[in-house]
C-alpha cells in the first residue's frame, strides 16, 4: 500500500461522511491513485475509522498499587476474612503491619484506615480467585477412608466363612451425651453366626478392645470385615491391627449413608441387642460385666440352637419382588454344612453342641439377663437415693432444689 496511514484515515472520514455522489468520486481518485479495483477499494474505505482516545471519565482511583498490595498481604494473614469483617480490624493490623515490614506512607496509611468493605472486596477480587480458601471436607481420616475401598452390591452367595459385617449400637437412651455402654455386634455372612461384646464408650480403643476379645470366640478364621464409616471403625488403630495379622485380612466399608449395605449386623442388632436388652441408657461401667455374661450365653443359644432364615436370590415379577430362602438351620449346622469348613473346625463345633443342653441353655440366658437387668435397677435406686438426699429429683436439672421450703406461704386454690 503506498497510500500513507494519515491519507487513508482522512479518505476514510471523508467516505463515511460523504453522500453517494461524493463517495463514487472519492472511489474513483483511490483507484486511479492506488491502481486498486472498486470493491477493494470500497472494503478499505469502510473500516473503522480510528478516532482519538479520550482519557477515562470519573475521579481519579483513589487506591494504586500500594494499597492493593498491603490490603493482599494482609488478607491472607488475617485468615482470608471477607471486607466486612476485615475492615474494622485494619486500624490494629495496619500498625502490626508497619511494625514488620516497615513504615508505610502517610497517605497509603490513611486510605487504609478510611476503605469501605465493598471496596476491599472489589480490590481484592482477583487476588481472591488466584488463592481460594482452602476448606477441609470430611471427617479426620479421610486420608485412610480412601484407603478403604467401599463395597458395593449384594454379597454372593458363595461367600467363604469368616467374613464379618461390624456395627455398633447405643445404650445411651434419650441422649448421646456422656459416656456409656455400647454394643458391638459381628455377624458372619455365610453362616449367620453371630457375635456381641459391651464397650464402655464407642472410642477407637474400647471397640478393638471389644473385638478382640469377641474373636477369641470366633469358630473359624476371620478373613475380612465390613464396616460402616464412623470413626470407631475408621480409624488407625483397627488399621494397623489388621495390617499387623499374619494372615492377610479384607478390610471394606459401605456407602456413607447407605444402611442396607450392612442389611446383615443391621437385622442382628434388632434380634440379638434391642428385642434383648431394649432402648435404656446403661451409663455405669459396672454394668458391662453382667452384660458380657449375658452376651456369651446368649450367643451359644442363638448359634447352635436357634434356626434362621437365609436369602438365596430374588426374583422379579413385574412390579414385585419375590425372595427365595434355603432350607431353615442354626448358624452352626451351616458352618457344618459348608464346603470350605475344615475338620478340626467341625469336630470342635460338634463337641460344643453336644456339652449344651437346649432347655439348659435357655434357662442360663434368662438367668444372665435377670442379674443384668437387676443391677440396672440396683444402680437406678442407688442414683435416685442420692439425688434425693442432694434435694434433686431424678429429673431435675443441676442446680435445682426441690426441698420443701417451710417459710413459703402455702397456696391455696380458689374455685
Amino acid at each position: 500500500m503506498d497510500m500513507s496511514l494519515k491519507s487513508l484515515e482522512t479518505y476514510r472520514r471523508r467516505y463515511s461522511q460523504a453522500g453517494r455522489v461524493w463517495k463514487s468520486r472519492l472511489l474513483d481518485e483511490v483507484c486511479e491513485m492506488e491502481g486498486w479495483t472498486r470493491k477493494h477499494a470500497i472494503k478499505v474505505l469502510r473500516r473503522r475509522v480510528r478516532r482519538k482516545s479520550k482519557p477515562p471519565r470519573g475521579r481519579k482511583p483513589i487506591y494504586g498499587p500500594t494499597e492493593v498490595q498491603v490490603l493482599e498481604r494482609l488478607w491472607l494473614l488475617m485468615d482470608q476474612p471477607c471486607g466486612k469483617l476485615m475492615a474494622p480490624g485494619l486500624s490494629d493490623w495496619t500498625a502490626s503491619y508497619e511494625r514488620h515490614f516497615g513504615k508505610l506512607p502517610a497517605t497509603v496509611r490513611e486510605h487504609l484506615l478510611q476503605i469501605s468493605p465493598a471496596q476491599i472486596d472489589r480490590l481484592l477480587s482477583p487476588f481472591k480467585v488466584q488463592h481460594p480458601r482452602k476448606v477441609r471436607t470430611g471427617g479426620g481420616n479421610v486420608h485412610l477412608r480412601n484407603q478403604i475401598p467401599i463395597r458395593v452390591g449384594p454379597w454372593s452367595p458363595e461367600t467363604p466363612l469368616g467374613f464379618l459385617e461390624l456395627d455398633t449400637v447405643s445404650h445411651g437412651g434419650p441422649t448421646t451425651a456422656g459416656t456409656f455402654l455400647w454394643t458391638l455386634t459381628a455377624t458372619d455372612i455365610a453362616s449367620g453366626w453371630t457375635l456381641l461384646a459391651p464397650a464402655w464408650g464407642c472410642s477407637q480403643h474400647s471397640v478393638l478392645e471389644a473385638f478382640g476379645v469377641m474373636l477369641q470366640r470366633l469358630p473359624f478364621h476371620l478373613r475380612g470385615i465390613d464396616t460402616d464409616n464412623g470413626n470407631e471403625f475408621i480409624n488407625y488403630h483397627l488399621y494397623a491391627w489388621i495390617k499387623a495379622q499374619s494372615e492377610p485380612i479384607e478390610f471394606t466399608r459401605s456407602r456413607p449413608r447407605r444402611k442396607n449395605d450392612n442389611a446383615h449386623v443391621e437385622q442382628k442388632n434388632s434380634t440379638h441387642v434391642r428385642q434383648q436388652i431394649g432402648y435404656d441408657r446403661y451409663d455405669h461401667p459396672a454394668l458391662a460385666v453382667p452384660l458380657r455374661r449375658f452376651y456369651e450365653s446368649y450367643e451359644r443359644f442363638r448359634n447352635l440352637f436357634i434356626p434362621g432364615f437365609k436369602l438365596v436370590r430374588k426374583e422379579r415379577i413385574g412390579a414385585k419382588v419375590r425372595k427365595i430362602y434355603g432350607e431353615r438351620m442354626t448358624p452352626c449346622e451351616r458352618i457344618l454344612q459348608h464346603p470350605d469348613t475344615p475338620p478340626e473346625i467341625a469336630k470342635t463345633l460338634r463337641e460344643l453342641r453336644n456339652r449344651h443342653d437346649p432347655i439348659q441353655l435357655s434357662r442360663e440366658v434368662q438367668h444372665h439377663k435377670d442379674r443384668f437387668f437387676e443391677e440396672v435397677r440396683r444402680r437406678a435406686g442407688a442414683r435416685t437415693d442420692r439425688l434425693r438426699r442432694a434435694g434433686r429429683g431424678p429429673f431435675s436439672p443441676p442446680g435445682a432444689d426441690t426441698r420443701p421450703n417451710s417459710t413459703m406461704a402455702p397456696v391455696v386454690a380458689t374455685v
